[in-house]
C-alpha cells in the first residue's frame, strides 16, 4: 500500500487552514475553529505536533489529533499530549495503517501521550500497543431531570427507534408535571443559598487564580487561571442554532445547537470564595468539568449546580466528584433518576512506573474540557 502520513506541528496550522486542497473532501480532518484552538494553545511549541494527516494514493484517508498539555508529576513539570480524535476511513479497516498512526505519533512525542477518553474498540489498539497504564479510575454518577425517553429508549434499542414520535409525545406530557417539580426544587435550594453569591467569569482575576492553586497541589493536570480562560475563549465546539444548514462532515463534535462552557466562581456573604466550578453546556446535557471547592462547601456546590440544569432546561447533569455525585444522591426533589458511572483514563508507560492512585483527575482533565 502507497500511504504516507503527514505530520503538521503547530507553525503549519495558518497553512492547513487555507490548505483548499485538505478541506475540499467528503470528510473533515477538524474545523478551523478547532484547528484555531490548537493554534492557540498556550502550552503548545511551535514544532509540537498538533494533527497527523494520512494519505493513501495522495487522498486522505485519515488523520488523528493531539492536544499538548502538562502533567504535574512530584517537583517536575513534563510535557504530554492527549490523543483527541482518530478516525481511518472505513474502507482501509484492517491494513494496519491506523497501528502505524498511533506507532507514529507515539514516537513523535517521545512516547509522552495519554488518552482521556475513548470507545471500547480504541481501548482494545490502546491495551494491544503495550504503551500505556492505567490511571486512576474516577467514580461519579448521572443524573436525570427531565423525562428523555425520545432519545433513550431508541438509544439502547435499535427496534425502537419507529416509536421516537410517540416517546417525544411522552416526554412533552411528563415534563408538563414535571417541570413544577423541578420549580420547587429550585425554589427551594435558592432560598437555602440566600447567602452566597455568584459570578461567570472570562478573566480569571487574582483572587481566584490564588484559590485555584492551592485547591490543586495534588492534581495531575493544574489547571491555573490562563486555562480557564483558553476554554472560554477558544472552544472546539461552536454553537450553531441552525445547525441542520451547517456542512458538518467532520465525525467528531464540531457544532451543537446549543454549547457553552461556563466559569462559576462561588463566595460566601464575607465575599470568600468558597468555591469554582466549570460547567460545559452540550444540547440537553451538563457536565462538571472541575469543581474546587471549600470544605464541607460540596452541598452548596452541589446545588448550585442543579440550580443551572433546570434554568438552562437540561435533562441530564454528570460529574465525576465523589463528593458531588453523593449529593446528588441525596437532592431526590430535583431528579427523576440517579445512576452511577465509572471512567478510566490512560497514560504512556514513557513516564516510568508511578502509582497515579495517589493523584487527582478531574472529568475534565486531558482533552475533556473541549468536547
Amino acid at each position: 500500500m502507497n500511504f504516507h502520513i503527514r505530520e503538521v506541528r503547530k507553525r503549519e496550522l495558518p497553512n492547513i487552514l487555507e490548505d483548499k486542497a485538505v478541506w475540499d473532501n467528503s470528510f473533515l480532518i477538524g474545523t478551523p475553529h478547532r484547528l484555531l484552538a490548537h493554534l492557540n494553545n498556550p502550552k503548545v511549541g511551535d514544532d509540537d505536533i498538533a494533527l497527523l494527516i494520512t494519505f493513501l494514493d495522495n487522498k486522505i484517508i485519515g488523520y488523528m489529533g493531539i492536544y499538548i498539555d502538562h502533567i504535574h508529576i512530584g517537583e517536575e513539570i513534563q510535557k504530554i499530549g492527549w490523543l483527541s480524535t482518530w478516525w481511518l476511513h472505513p474502507s482501509t479497516a484492517r491494513k494496519g495503517i491506523g497501528k502505524e498512526m498511533l506507532k507514529k505519533m507515539y514516537d513523535l512525542n517521545h512516547g509522552k501521550i495519554g488518552i482521556s477518553q475513548f470507545t471500547p474498540s480504541a481501548k482494545r489498539v490502546y491495551d494491544k500497543s503495550g504503551y500505556f497504564y492505567y490511571l486512576k479510575k474516577l467514580e461519579g454518577c448521572k443524573i436525570d431531570l427531565s423525562f428523555n425517553l425520545g432519545y433513550l429508549l431508541p438509544a439502547y434499542r435499535s427496534y425502537l427507534k419507529s416509536m421516537t414520535p410517540i416517546f417525544r409525545f411522552a416526554d412533552t406530557v411528563f415534563n408538563a408535571f414535571n417541570s413544577v417539580r423541578l420549580g420547587k426544587a429550585y425554589r427551594l435550594y435558592e432560598k437555602s443559598l440566600e447567602h452566597i453569591s455568584i459570578d461567570y467569569l472570562t478573566y480569571i482575576d487574582d483572587k481566584t487564580r490564588a484559590f485555584l492553586s492551592d485547591k490543586q497541589k495534588n492534581n495531575l493536570t493544574q489547571r491555573d487561571g490562563d486555562f480557564f480562560q483558553y476554554i472560554k475563549t477558544f472552544q472546539w465546539i461552536e454553537e450553531a442554532p441552525l445547525l441542520d444548514l451547517v456542512n458538518n462532515n467532520y465525525s467528531f463534535s464540531g457544532y451543537n445547537k446549543n454549547f457553552n462552557i461556563y466559569l462559576v466562581k462561588v463566595e460566601n456573604e464575607n465575599s470568600e470564595i468558597i468555591g469554582f466550578v466549570s460547567l460545559l453546556r452540550k444540547d440537553h446535557e451538563l457536565k462538571v468539568l472541575q469543581v474546587f471547592y471549600e470544605n464541607e462547601k460540596h452541598p452548596i456546590i452541589a446545588k448550585m449546580i442543579i440550580m443551572h440544569g433546570i434554568k438552562l432546561k437540561i435533562k441530564t447533569i454528570i460529574t465525576y466528584d465523589e463528593k458531588i455525585s453523593n449529593e446528588f444522591k441525596q437532592l431526590k426533589k430535583s431528579r427523576i433518576r440517579y445512576k452511577k458511572k465509572t471512567r478510566e483514563s490512560i497514560i504512556s508507560k514513557a513516564y516510568g512506573e508511578i502509582d497515579y492512585s495517589k493523584f487527582d483527575f478531574q472529568y475534565g482533565d486531558g482533552d475533556c474540557s473541549f468536547a
